[in-house]
């Protein structure tokens, strides 16, 4: 079995602490090693057909001064494919004007029933197969990123599970996405971490490391492994979940509320009255002054909440959903619910709301 390392963070930071633990696991994982991030916007992707503990390269990427937003990581346990460059994750190619990165956990058979359409594979493994695909079925769809273009991608991403075990991270640079197989054949987990920073322990290692030290208080993201790297609160993904992530922040599960999602609720729930997208924008943006929150990123999370059924669009507005001056306010039936969810997920007791809301 392989294992994945996905990284995604409100500024560019260095992978150091996470690689230490996640290369140890190379011993159990010893026919490859992979990673690829985007310091500037553009993909640099170092990878080699060898263990990561006996790679001299891999030692290089852990203390250089290496930062991205984004990262993914990989080793890899081959089970399809001669131990070789074109066979180590992560992969790349290039979709419009993007260059996605993509990485595998998991075995797939019959695979090659899936029609390929202008990306096709120059190794030997099921993963860069079923990556070429999932490339030709966003450009054959139009796939675009939102509420509904993750929705779709989700739909391609059950269509290659079927096939076998499959986890997934993959990256254009901008989002990260992270897939558990629906039969939850793969484990995957996640962390966020935000500040105040303070010590934890390495679980591969006896190794105890104050976060403080080493991190910008403005700095916070979310860490997906296989397995978990610390001691700290790492959570399950649910079987067949998507995640997406940007600039730090869970944008998009079709499992569960996200954390933009939650913070939405809790400005409409502190308002008297209804709130406009607009406002909506301006209230995020002062509760996590660290997120960069753009329209279209919020305009997911409003989306997922109405046809979730938790927000409604008032009656009187005479615009569509997507206008900034259109006006929300959360279902009375669902406001039970959403008052136990933002309490569960400490939300509760946070004062931001500023003067901007709609009378």
């Amino acid at each position: 079995m392989c294992e994945l390392l996905g990284i995604c963070f409100n500024k560019k930071v260095n992978v150091k602490l996470s690689l230490n633990s996640f290369k140890l696991r190379s011993e159990e994982h010893p026919n490859g090693w992979g990673i690829a991030f985007y310091p500037d916007g553009f993909v640099r992707l170092i990878k080699e057909p060898i263990k990561m503990n006996d790679a001299l390269l891999a030692n290089c990427v852990r203390w250089t001064k290496i930062k991205s937003k984004i990262f993914i990581a990989h080793i890899r346990k081959a089970s399809a494919g001669s131990e070789s460059y074109v066979n180590t994750h992560p992969f790349v190619r290039k979709l419009d004007d993007k260059e996605i990165a993509f990485a595998h956990n998991g075995t797939l058979l019959g695979y090659e029933d899936l029609e390929l359409d202008g990306y096709y594979p120059i190794g030997e493994t099921d993963s860069e197969y079923v990556f070429c695909y999932l490339l030709s079925q966003i450009e054959r769809r139009g796939i675009e990123w939102d509420k509904e273009g993750f929705d779709n991608l989700l739909d391609i991403l059950l269509d290659i599970n079927y096939y076998g075990a499959f986890n997934c991270l993959f990256s254009d640079g901008e989002y990260l996405f992270a897939y558990k197989d629906y039969r939850g054949l793969r484990k995957l987990y996640f962390l966020k971490r935000m500040p105040p920073y303070g010590r934890i322990k390495l679980r591969d290692e006896d190794y105890v490391v104050n976060l403080g030290d080493i991190k910008d208080l403005s700095e916070e993201g979310f860490v997906i492994a296989t397995n978990p790297l610390s001691n700290e609160n790492w959570k399950s993904f649910e079987n067949g979940e998507l995640m997406v992530f940007k600039n730090g922040e869970m944008i998009y599960s079709n499992r569960r509320l996200t954390d933009l999602e939650l913070k939405i609720l809790k400005i409409l729930r502190e308002s008297p009255h209804r709130v406009s997208l607009m406002d909506i924008i301006k209230n995020l943006r002062h509760l996590s002054p660290n997120i960069m929150y753009d329209e279209s990123v919020v305009k997911i999370g409003v989306r997922n909440l109405l046809y979730r059924g938790y927000i409604k669009q008032d009656g009187r507005d005479v615009v569509d959903w997507d206008d900034l001056e259109a006006t929300f306010y959360t279902k009375s039936e669902k406001r039970a619910e959403i008052d136990r969810n933002l309490e569960e997920f400490g939300f509760e007791g946070r004062g931001f709301c500023i003067n901007l809301f709609r009378k």
